[in-house]
């Protein structure tokens, strides 16, 4: 059997490699002798990371369209002509703060329906459907998708409220859930993991009181405060992580991540005593590490996630970020740690129950191919 798998995957993004990686654990427990090929935007570093066959996903630009036509690039055409199942894998690919995305995904399944190739949307959350474009693009993909399997209830419900029936759907946990952590047995250490998104609409204010936060939490308790930035090249995290770190007063308290080794970087999570999350998969991989978090709320899936994982108690919208909510956060969860902890762990046990499950729903699909 062969499977291709798409996504956001091979652009510098380390949640949608968490994604790919829980994503391939999954379909190697499910259907262990399955050939997987994964189209992705950068073929050779995803095949280098996850020792997997790769290929370019299909161009949703001019220029990659060019290069396709001049034989820069090898066409996945004729690698999903010959598959016999494409997964659209993972990832705030619908809905989200770019409208752009959902015609770059939207060519993607489209091709795969070309090709009357049985399609499955695994892992995704849906964002708000505005407009009656975007709900009619979204609408016809999933419609004819064979099976949907999303990761909060209120992406189903956004599903449903255009016509797509829920007994098609199915909700599970992040695909990042869907592989164990590696050397992650670590004593707890006075270290706070910072991972920010940059993004229109960061003002000087939010970042100002980010640093005053962080400053207070080295000058009075000597934390040690490590950024770890989940998105490089395009749209890279990096220069807010540079910014704030230049307002902080002790810098030999701090240092930035910036490496894309999942392994070491849950380590990170694993060693910090709390997180401090405004990327998705930051708060994820708090979750997976039983690490007390703040999160940030800046989009709708962040909060469609926690509130569908019961774990919002301790979310703050971006627009509402200042030094004396953050302390007074850090302050509440630290008096609250064991049973927040206690509350991470039945998480994470249940996270890896349903992750069984869903592998042996998948071994009924494609028993049945």
């Amino acid at each position: 059997m062969k499977i291709v798998i798409a996504g956001n995957y091979g652009v510098g993004n380390l949640g949608d490699e968490m994604i790919l990686k829980g994503l391939l654990q999954t379909l190697r427990n499910a259907v262990p002798f399955a050939e997987l090929t994964v189209l992705s935007g950068n073929p050779e570093e995803t095949a280098r990371r996850h020792y997997v066959k790769t290929a370019e996903k299909f161009p949703a630009g001019f220029r990659s369209l060019v290069k396709m036509f001049l034989g820069m690039r090898k066409g996945p055409s004729e690698i999903v002509k010959e598959c016999d199942y494409f997964i659209l894998g993972g990832g705030g690919l619908f809905g989200g703060l770019k409208k752009r995305a959902n015609i770059i995904w939207g060519i993607q399944a489209m091709m795969a329906y070309f090709y009357n190739k049985p399609v499955i949307m695994y892992g995704q959350s849906i964002g708000p459907l505005k407009g009656w474009f975007v709900k009619k693009i979204v609408k016809n993909l999933f419609k004819k998708a064979k099976t949907i399997i999303l990761r909060d209830q209120k992406s189903k419900d956004r599903l449903s409220n255009i016509g797509i029936s829920k007994e098609k759907i199915n909700v599970f946990p992040d695909l990042a859930f869907g592989f164990k952590n590696e050397n992650t047995a670590s004593n707890k250490q006075k270290k706070l993991v910072v991972a920010l998104r940059e993004m229109k609409g960061i003002t000087p204010k939010f970042k100002e009181s980010i640093a005053g936060f962080l400053n207070w939490l080295i000058n009075e308790n000597k934390w040690q405060v490590t950024f770890i930035t989940f998105q490089t090249g395009i749209g890279s995290d990096d220069p807010l992580h540079e910014e704030i770190r230049a307002m902080i007063v002790d810098k030999p308290y701090v240092e930035i991540i910036s490496e894309h080794n999942i392994d070491h970087i849950l380590q990170n999570f694993a060693e910090a005593e709390m997180v401090l999350g405004m990327r998705l998969h930051a708060i994820v991989s708090a979750i997976k590490t039983k690490t007390p978090f703040i999160a940030i709320n800046y989009a709708p899936k962040v909060k469609d996630f926690l509130a569908s994982s019961s774990l919002d108690s301790h979310m703050l919208n971006v627009k509402e970020i200042n030094a004396a909510r953050l302390r007074e956060q850090f302050d509440l969860i630290q008096s609250e740690k064991e049973n927040i902890t206690s509350n991470l762990l039945s998480f994470n046990e249940n996270a890896s129950q349903e992750h069984k499950k869903m592998e042996e729903y998948l071994k009924t699909i494609f028993r049945n191919a």
